[in-house]
C-alpha cells in the first residue's frame, strides 16, 4: 500500500475526517517573510499584511507540538532578516492573527535582498521543526520588486528543492529575477504571482492556498498543474563533485551542501556496474579543506543511490583554507583522466562557500 493509498484509507474510514477538507492537509511548518526594504510604502505593506491574514483564514493552527495543523512563523527582511513571530509563540489562532495585525512597517534605507532572506529561512527558521513522516515545510515571501542579489535567489531555489521546502513568492511589483528563478523548476511547484490587479488578487491568493499552503499531493486541486519529479536521467557521464569543507563554512551551511549534492545525484541514474563500460553514469566526490584533499568515494564505488547518500551524510568537515585551483587540478588529473573505462562526458560540479586561496 502506497503512502497516498494509506492516507486515503484513513481519511475515508476515520469519522473525524469524513466530509472535511483539511488545511493544511498534512502537518506543516509555515513561514511568511514580509518585505521591509526602502521601497516599501505604508499602503504596500498594509496590502502585504492583509494578504497574509487572508491566506491564514482557513488554515488550522497547531495547538500543541503534536504533528497536526500548521505552526506559523513570520519574519521581515531587507538586507537582514528579523524574527517577528516564532513557531512556538502562538498556539491559538485568535492570538496569532492579532499579533500579525499588530506588525508595523519599519522604515529603513536598506535595499532588498530576497535571495539572502530565502537562504536564511531555509537554514535557520526551519532548523527546528516538528518530527512527522508527512511534515511539510512551506515558505511564502512577499516582495515589492527586484532584488539586489539575483544569483542568490537561484541558489536559494536549489537549496529549497534539496531541503524539500515548498516556496511561493507574492510580488506587489514585478520581480523578474524571482520569476525566472522559479520558472527553472521542472516540476512547476515553485509558484510566483504578481498582484498588481486588485480584481484578480483574491484568485491569486486562492492559488497560493490551494497549491502551496493547503496542497495535498494525494488529492491535488485541479488548478495545481504540477508534474512529478522526473525519473533519474540515463547519461553516459562521469560526474565529479567537489564539496567545500573549509573552516569558513558554517555547520548548517555544510549540511546544506550535503543536501544539495544529494538532490543533484538523485537526478542521475547510476550505472549498476561502474567498473564496466556500459555507457551509464558514475559519481565521485572529493572534499577540500586546507592542504588535505579527501576522495570520499571514487567513480567505481557506487551503483546504488541509497548507499551513496549514506556516505554523503556521514561526511565530516575538514576545516582549513580553501584551495579550489589545486583541488580542481587534482580532480581532473587524478580522478577523471586516470579513470578506467571513461564515459563519453566528464562533468565537474563544485559547491563552494568561501574565498579561495591563490594556489
Amino acid at each position: 500500500m502506497s503512502e497516498c493509498q494509506l492516507t486515503t484509507y484513513i481519511r475515508d474510514n476515520c469519522a473525524c475526517s469524513q466530509g472535511r477538507a483539511l488545511c493544511p492537509a498534512y502537518p506543516t511548518e509555515l513561514v511568511f517573510a514580509l518585505d521591509m526594504s526602502q521601497t516599501v510604502e505604508p499602503a504596500r505593506f498594509q496590502a502585504m499584511r492583509s494578504s497574509l491574514l487572508s491566506l491564514l483564514e482557513h488554515v488550522t493552527i497547531a495547538e500543541s507540538n503534536c504533528p497536526t495543523g500548521a505552526r506559523v512563523a513570520v519574519v521581515s527582511y531587507s538586507d537582514k532578516v528579523k524574527y517577528l513571530i516564532r513557531f512556538q509563540d502562538y498556539q491559538r489562532k485568535k492570538d496569532l492573527l492579532e499579533a500579525i495585525r499588530g506588525i508595523a512597517l519599519e522604515r529603513t534605507s536598506n535595499r532588498r535582498y530576497l535571495g539572502a532572506a530565502m537562504r536564511y529561512v531555509g537554514r535557520h527558521v526551519f532548523k527546528r521543526t516538528r518530527q512527522a513522516l508527512t511534515m511539510r515545510k512551506v515558505a511564502v515571501f512577499f516582495t515589492n520588486g527586484p532584488s539586489e542579489d539575483n544569483s542568490a535567489i537561484v541558489t536559494a531555489a536549489m537549496e529549497f528543492k534539496a531541503l524539500n521546502i515548498a516556496p511561493a513568492i507574492i510580488a506587489t511589483k514585478s520581480a523578474v529575477d524571482a520569476q525566472q528563478a522559479f520558472e527553472a523548476d521542472d516540476t512547476g511547484s515553485f509558484i510566483y504571482v504578481l498582484m498588481n490587479r486588485p480584481q484578480e488578487n483574491q484568485k491569486l491568493l486562492d492559488k497560493i492556498n490551494h497549491c502551496v499552503i493547503c496542497y495535498d499531493h494525494c488529492r491535488p486541486d485541479s488548478q495545481c498543474r504540477f508534474t512529478d519529479a522526473q525519473l533519474p536521467q540515463e547519461v553516459d557521464m562521469d560526474l565529479a563533485l567537489v564539496m567545500d569543507g573549509s573552516r569558513e563554512i558554517q555547520a548548517d551551511q555544510y549540511a546544506g551542501f550535503q543536501e544539495l549534492l544529494g538532490s543533484v545525484v538523485k537526478q542521475v541514474a547510476l550505472s549498476p556496474r561502474p567498473n564496466a563500460a556500459d555507457g551509464q553514469a558514475r559519481v565521485a566526490l572529493l572534499q577540500t579543506g586546507g592542504s588535505h584533499l579527501q576522495v570520499e568515494f571514487d567513480l567505481q564505488k557506487h551503483s546504488d543511490h541509497n548507499k551513496l547518500e549514506i556516505d554523503l551524510k556521514n561526511m565530516r568537515q575538514h576545516g582549513g583554507v580553501l584551495f579550489l585551483g589545486r583541488t580542481l587540478e587534482y580532480l581532473v588529473n587524478e580522478v577523471l583522466l586516470k579513470a578506467q573505462r571513461p564515459r563519453k562526458s566528464r562533468v565537474v560540479l563544485a559547491v563552494v562557500g568561501a574565498e579561495t586561496a591563490h594556489s
